[in-house]
């Protein structure tokens, strides 16, 4: 019976165990911080595309959408569906 209260009190496995706990939180924040990353990233992505399509149309203006048909008729399209 005392062999086997020795054997208990054994720490041998609990480095294996603070281990796990430890590598668990560290990998936790590591992932965290790769999808701040990742946020930050495609915020800043997305505000240069706005950026860049708003330089393109203040320097060409409103002239610059004429080569495409469905754009170039608007108003009359939008007379014909409220007049529905």
């Amino acid at each position: 019976m005392i062999d086997k209260l020795r054997c208990l009190r054994g720490e041998e496995g609990a480095s294996i165990a603070e281990t796990a706990l430890a590598s668990t939180i560290f990998l936790a924040m590591l992932i965290g911080v790769f999808q701040m990353m990742l946020a930050l990233y495609t915020f800043h992505f997305v505000a240069d595309a706005a950026r860049e399509a708003s330089r393109y149309a203040i320097v060409r203006g409103s002239a610059s959408c004429t080569n495409t048909p469905a754009l170039s008729n608007w108003r009359s399209m939008c007379t014909q569906l409220c007049a529905c």
